[in-house]
């Protein structure tokens, strides 16, 4: 037997996988797919803008949604050496928001910030029933970069 509804945590990540993700959440079943915690790097206030946003336009009559933002685990630009102390922290502040979540459902599309999230997932999967949903799509790039 199906439960009626699904605890789902979905992860954002900057450009085009926030984009992604919020036209594949807009064609789930509100009603079966809440309460909804959108996580997105800390640096990246933009991709939970557009998530409340979406939100709002959807006008779900059962809308139970949060937001919480995780450190990145690696800047652009930092040493891989001290990206190891940096993807520690973001991996014990991940588990502290899936553990608080709790979520059946987690939605991933690939932006660095999954990682820590999904090892998070992994974890809670020895305690709950948790299941990761990893969504690849092929992106077209029509202009590429210069070659010097």
């Amino acid at each position: 037997m199906k439960p009626d509804r699904s605890r789902t945590l979905i992860v954002l990540g900057s450009g085009g996988h926030t984009a992604e993700m919020l036209t594949l959440v807009k064609g789930l079943d509100g009603a079966r797919y809440y309460p909804r915690c959108y996580v997105a790097a800390a640096t990246d206030r933009l991709g939970l803008q557009k998530a409340q946003q979406a939100e709002a336009d959807n006008d779900r009559s059962k809308a139970s949604f949060e937001f919480k933002t995780i450190p990145r685990s690696r800047e652009v630009g930092q040493s891989y050496f001290t990206s190891v102390w940096t993807t520690l922290v973001a991996i014990l502040a991940a588990m502290a928001a899936v553990f608080q979540f709790n979520p059946e459902l987690v939605l991933v599309n690939g932006p660095g910030t999954c990682i820590p999230i999904c090892l998070a997932a992994i974890v809670l999967r020895l305690f709950h029933r948790c299941r990761i949903i990893y969504i690849e799509s092929i992106a077209r790039i029509e202009h590429g970069y210069p070659r010097s």
